[in-house]
């Protein structure tokens, strides 16, 4: 059984990144989230990874950090379904050269992964962290590479959880 992220879960790592709330667009944002649950076959974790680490490149949901967030959810999402994420300190940047190519993203990712000793994965929260302890500065200069996204409409959320259009 597949574990995944949620839409909360994917901004709370956006915030991790970027150490902001920035605003994004939700419709977009949900959309790339759910990528996680491609048609295909159930255990082809990789390749649904590759799918969300291209898709925020594409959708681009956020007004700054996408490629990052993508990515960060990628190996996090590989992380809680038992599969560790092989990458070298520096690396992610060419994972982020694929943002429009799902299959090379998936390539990659195959060549820089391997099964967990967890089999089964870790809770999401823990793949949350784990992915931020290891990756983080990595994923920040992602942040920094990429810029912001110009967006008109875009939500960013109150205390209240209603949503303020921009």
């Amino acid at each position: 059984m597949a574990l995944f992220l949620t839409v909360p879960d994917v901004i709370w790592l956006h915030r991790r990144i970027t150490g902001l709330q920035s605003p994004f667009h939700y419709a977009r944002l949900e959309e790339a989230v759910f990528l996680q649950y491609a048609q295909g076959d159930a255990k082809a974790v990789i390749e649904r990874a590759a799918q969300v680490a291209a898709g925020f490149g594409r959708l681009r949901p956020f007004t700054r950090a996408n490629r990052a967030t993508g990515i960060g959810t990628a190996l996090s999402f590989l992380l809680a379904n038992g599969i560790e994420p092989a990458v070298a300190s520096g690396n992610l940047q060419e994972l982020a050269t694929f943002e429009n190519d799902p299959k090379s993203a998936a390539s990659w990712l195959r060549g820089h992964s391997r099964p967990s000793k967890a089999t089964l994965g870790i809770p999401v929260a823990e793949a949350l962290d784990s992915v931020m302890q290891r990756f983080g500065p990595d994923l920040a200069t992602l942040d920094r590479e990429e810029g912001a996204t110009p967006e008109v409409m875009v939500s960013a959320p109150r205390l209240s959880g209603e949503f303020v259009r921009f």
